[in-house]
């Protein structure tokens, strides 16, 4: 029978898949959201002007636009550090991408939200995707862990010392 160490070790590993996975989805949600929102804002006028001539809709999609490359970066380093066979940090890693992405998209959905206006609360038509999006963003924080779980964990690495 494994011992309690091993028990918390291969938690920890089977939660590095889902916290990384967590992660991918959010990130490739964000991005549908930024998408829909961009061409929303080329697309839609107000004033005989495109919203997107509108300079804090185009602040908007820069912050949203920010928030998802930094969270790809962050997926790319976990990526090359398991391909590395680096696993010592994977833990840390995955439960940094997993709270950072999902909180992310609750920021991005609320962005995406305020480019589409009341599109954004209809479930068919233009907005159809942000309103899923903004739906269900609440599943993928609380997956893997709810925000404060995988936080800890970081927090905790980070008293052991970098491990990068």
């Amino acid at each position: 029978m494994p011992g309690f160490e091993t028990l918390i070790l291969t938690t920890i590993i089977a939660f590095n898949h889902e916290r990384l996975l967590v992660g991918i989805i959010a990130s490739r949600w964000g991005r549908v959201a930024l998408t829909d929102s961009y061409n929303h804002a080329l697309r839609r006028h107000t004033f005989n002007r495109p919203v997107m001539d509108n300079e804090v809709i185009r602040a908007k999609l820069t912050k949203m636009a920010g928030l998802l490359e930094a969270t790809s970066a962050l997926i790319e380093i976990i990526i090359h550090m398991s391909q590395q066979g680096r696993s010592d940090a994977l833990s840390t890693y995955s439960a940094l991408v997993k709270y950072r992405a999902a909180h992310d998209l609750e920021t991005i959905s609320r962005e995406a939200q305020q480019v589409f206006g009341g599109l954004a609360y209809s479930r068919g038509g233009l907005g159809a995707r942000v309103e899923q999006i903004g739906r269900d963003v609440r599943v993928l924080v609380v997956s893997g862990g709810s925000e404060e779980i995988p936080m800890d964990l970081v927090a905790k690495r980070a008293r052991a010392g970098p491990r990068i």
